[in-house]
């Protein structure tokens, strides 16, 4: 997508193009389709074009409403055009010319801020109002979109990559020390803190409006709020699933140049794949698609449930299909490093899956040398299309259980055996995990220094958070789907742009839609679960599509899986970046620097696998940060 930025100058200064010609020449690279400029007292705006519709070729920034003082920008796809076109009473002869960004524009002149109930897609956008001298900025309800923001004394600035706001001097360049915190441990946060102070993230379905006395930030969509939906009979539910997830793969296949996508093992991507390569095969064109792989055999060192190479399964995906070029991804030559100091790159600050930097690298490279021009992946459907059911029913159901009647769970016998002895079973079983884990569980999986946890009162604040750091089973499935799905919270949208960004390719993620969320969340436990199985809403809905080996498999891959035997051949470039930390005071404040080294002498162990994901890499993703960037504080 494109990207946006911008100034707003709170004390009616005049607009100072010279600093948006910073913020646009430290993100130049959003920019591959062409740039615009614009300003005017106080407000300065700024675009860097990226075309990624048929119709985006025409679009022209920003738009002018000289009646209304109004002047718009926007990054978007949006996925209801046909009914804009009756709502905003769009002529016959401009329905096939007319952009996305003036069905914005359009909408946003009907109804103002409203106008965010009525777009869908992935999008973001922004309105300078020259007669009421105030911004006007919002974002996608949970699509693949993004914007950080930073609010000064006497100026706002805004910016869809960390790079434009960070060029500027001005702007202090201050350790968000909890935040860092968070990325240590795994605490996903609030997806509005950055690891910068005072630099904050737009999270989705959220819009801001700042004028010269008032900054107020509002939510404008709650999937929480989702009723049940009720339906007979029960096959009704996996036909208007296929319908719903159709069409939002299909949204996904407008844009310009080729069309690839993510493909593992697993049922989301699989979904997602094969049902854009079958909607490509109507207009006879062929859908590339990547999957990760080893390039170490490392399976016996992994548990059986776990599968280290995804690609035989993911194969057999696309040779079913018949309409896939497969391409495996064994990142030959790109070491983890390298990796993990580009994403840094592309982001800009630490982030949770450092372990899996390089072969994403690698993957987007491969993408791009192809010629894609967007990307399909699947990240959000472990919530959604493929929602496994409660955890107290998952672990304890067997391709040999009995079929669980949930319209009599009210019968004692009933609810006896199916509901309340499994659920007891693991509520012990947590009790054990998080009497083992102790007071301070985080010290296993995470690099963070003692004293940096005590200084910064960490414990009470993931108590006032509700975060559970022994990540221990949620028996309460509406709130465990919630999690993951983090409505309003997560940054995976705004990370894929970011990533996409760089290789000059949109990402777009079907199970991200609003349509499939909203469908999903009302559909009842009862449709996902039955006879011992489970995910049934998308194994049924890919019946025929997918081969049964592949729709039924319950071994889940495991991303980066020899991880270890790329750090062993990466060793001494480890120990050396390991070494150079105990020079710096920050990391050394901040990081366990002797547990890295001390990590680092027993890489030939591949039983700390997870540790080197989660101690090793995110913890050396975080000093690489704060040794490159020396003027943090």
């Amino acid at each position: 997508m494109s990207a946006l930025f911008g100034i707003f100058n709170l004390n009616d200064r005049p607009a100072d193009v010279e600093k948006l010609q910073q913020m646009q020449s430290a993100m130049s690279y959003w920019g591959p389709d062409g740039n615009y400029l614009w300003h005017d007292e106080p407000a300065s705006l700024g675009l860097l074009q990226l075309f990624n519709t048929p119709e985006s070729v025409n679009e022209k920034f920003p738009l002018i409403d000289n009646d209304r003082g109004l002047v718009f920008i926007s990054s978007a796809r949006i996925d209801n055009r046909n009914e804009l076109f009756d709502l905003l009473n769009i002529p016959n002869e401009k329905k096939s010319i007319i952009t996305d960004a003036e069905l914005i524009f359009d909408a946003y002149r009907k109804w103002n801020k409203e106008c965010v109930h009525h777009l869908l897609g992935d999008w973001c956008f922004a309105v300078w109002n020259k007669i009421e001298n105030k911004l006007f900025l919002a974002r996608d309800h949970h699509g693949i979109s993004g914007l950080y923001y930073f609010q000064g004394k006497d100026f706002f600035i805004f910016s869809s990559s960390l790079k434009g706001i960070l060029a500027l001097p001005e702007i202090p360049k201050k350790i968000d020390e909890l935040r860092l915190a968070q990325v240590l441990v795994s605490w996903p946060g609030d997806g509005v803190h950055t690891c910068y102070e005072n630099i904050f993230r737009l999270p989705p379905a959220h819009y801001l409006e700042i004028s010269l006395n008032k900054t107020e930030k509002n939510r404008y969509w709650s999937p929480e709020n989702t009723k049940e939906l009720k339906l007979k009979p029960e096959s009704e539910y996996i036909e208007a699933f296929k319908e719903i997830f159709t069409e939002a793969v299909s949204c996904r296949l407008r844009n310009i140049g080729k069309t690839g996508s993510t493909l593992s093992s697993g049922l989301d991507s699989s979904s997602v794949s094969v049902v854009a390569a079958n909607l490509l095969k109507n207009h006879g064109t062929r859908l590339p698609v990547f999957t990760s792989a080893p390039k170490f055999e490392c399976q016996q060192f992994i548990k059986s449930k776990r599968i280290s190479d995804e690609g035989p399964l993911a194969a057999k995906v696309a040779i079913n299909s018949g309409n896939m070029d497969h391409y495996l991804i064994k990142s030959e030559n790109t070491t983890v490093l390298e990796g993990i100091k580009k994403s840094l790159w592309i982001h800009d600050q630490p982030v949770h899956a450092a372990g899996n930097a390089y072969w994403i690298a690698d993957m987007m490279e491969k993408a791009k040398e192809l010629g894609c021009s967007t990307l399909l992946t699947g990240q959000c459907g472990n919530a959604t299309i493929s929602w496994p059911t409660p955890n107290y029913s998952r672990r304890f159901m067997s391709p040999n259980a009995p079929e669980i009647n949930f319209k009599n769970l009210t019968h004692w016998n009933n609810f006896k055996t199916n509901i309340l002895k499994p659920a007891t079973s693991e509520y012990v079983q947590t009790l054990i995990k998080k009497f083992k884990a102790g007071t301070r569980p985080w010290e296993k999986y995470s690099a963070i220094r003692p004293d940096f946890v005590k200084a910064l009162n960490l414990s009470e604040k993931m108590k006032d958070a509700g975060f559970d750091p022994t990540f221990s089973a949620i028996f309460d499935a509406w709130q465990s789907r919630l999690q993951i799905i983090k409505p309003g919270e997560t940054v995976v949208g705004h990370s894929w742009l970011e990533t996409g960004a760089a290789y000059g390719i949109e990402v777009r993620d079907p199970t991200m839609d609003k349509r499939i969320i909203e469908f999903c969340l009302s559909v009842p436990d009862s449709v996902y679960i039955k006879g011992g199985k489970d995910r049934l809403l998308i194994r049924s809905a890919m019946q025929g599509l997918l081969r049964e080996e592949v729709l039924w498999n319950t071994r889940r891959g495991l991303q980066a899986a020899d991880l270890p035997f790329r750090i062993e051949a990466e060793l001494t470039e480890w120990k050396n970046l390991a070494n150079s930390f105990f020079t710096n005071k920050i990391i050394c404040d901040i990081l366990d620097c002797n547990k890295i080294k001390k990590l680092l002498d027993t890489i030939p162990d591949r039983k700390i696998y997870s540790q080197i994901v989660s101690v090793l890499t995110r913890g050396c993703m975080a000093g690489i940060w704060l040794q490159e960037n020396s003027y943090l504080k």
